[in-house]
């Protein structure tokens, strides 16, 4: 920082009388003088008037930035709802998605069990969808509220959760702005959110303000590293096959789309462990979902297994 200026370093008391009580002074220079300190004067204003304008427009055009992007944001948002909406119908039927098997509800049974602490516990799962964890956590005997944007997602979760016999609270609204009221929470979770929104970071500060002190925020999500040139092969290889099955899901997201998601197919989570510690959580730490990982695989087609180029991950984080 630099330092204050200190103007010529002399003292209020070392100034000289003599230099301020002249008695040969002219009274033109005088007066010119003061006409020179009025137009300076009126300079001087004028300055301060085109500054305070500039400041002004500038903050306009802030402002104006900022109310665009959260028009765009709320446009991405919107249109990754109507994509899950219209997903909906089949997406516990998909591999990676739903539950398959016996032996992959236990591998998820375990992993939430040992994510958190005993129970009950209250807890906000945000980005609900059809209700995969709120349903496991309500059948392990918590308090949960299930959070998504989309409809349809929650008309699935809702129609499950009859079936099974669970009463979780089912709540439409936005996972990065989430409905007041709500809070709060023993823990957050989410599964496969975090890639999908667009401001993850205000996501996360929310989530934290709907904790209890000592909370925590558990996400789940995938990431994508780098294969080796035999593991690129299997990949193509397995993707033909999806095409020549008629099961080729297009790729994912629009580019344009998915250009607006800062965690979209992520090489690994260090990005994500960022943008909880931007948030204010503590305590932030990453896991492999090894268990969880190898228990979908065992019993996947081998058109699938081969196209495997993705891991799944446990972030937490604690709310100080």
């Amino acid at each position: 920082m630099s330092e204050p200026d200190r103007g010529t370093g002399t003292n209020p008391g070392d100034v000289n009388p003599g230099d301020t009580d002249r008695s040969d002074v002219n009274p033109g220079d005088a007066d010119r003088s003061d006409a020179n300190r009025d137009e300076a004067g009126r300079d001087g204003r004028d300055e301060a008037g085109r500054d305070e304008a500039g400041r002004d427009e500038a903050g306009r055009d802030e402002a104006d930035r900022s109310d665009a992007g959260r028009d765009d944001a709320e446009r991405v948002k919107e249109r990754v709802a109507e994509i899950w909406g219209f997903a909906a119908p089949g997406y516990d039927g998909s591999w990676g998605h739903g539950l398959k098997t016996g032996a992959e509800k236990r591998a998820w049974t375990a992993a939430l069990a040992r994510m958190l602490p005993p129970g009950p516990l209250r807890l906000l799962d945000a980005g609900c969808g059809t209700g995969f964890l709120t349903l496991l956590l309500a059948e392990a005997g918590h308090e949960v509220v299930g959070l998504d944007l989309s409809e349809g997602m929650l008309a699935v979760a809702a129609r499950e959760a009859e079936r099974r016999g669970l009463r979780p609270r089912l709540v439409r609204g936005d996972a990065e702005r989430p409905p007041a009221g709500l809070g709060p929470f023993d823990a957050v979770v989410s599964r496969h959110l975090l890639w999908t929104l667009p401001e993850p970071e205000r996501a996360v500060r929310a989530w934290r303000g709907l904790l209890r002190p000592g909370g925590l925020v558990l996400a789940i999500d995938e990431f994508w590293p780098p294969l080796s040139p035999a593991a690129r092969l299997a990949v193509r290889a397995g993707r033909l096959l999806d095409r020549l099955a008629g099961e080729d899901d297009g790729g994912g997201y629009p580019p344009d789309l998915a250009g607006r998601l800062p965690l979209h197919r992520l090489a690994d989570p260090g990005p994500v462990r960022e943008v909880f510690e931007r948030a204010g959580l503590t305590g932030v730490g990453v896991e492999p979902l090894t268990e969880v990982d190898r228990a979908e695989r065992a019993v996947m087609p081998l058109r699938l297994k081969l196209g495997f180029d993705y891991r799944r991950y446990l972030i937490r984080g604690s709310c100080p």
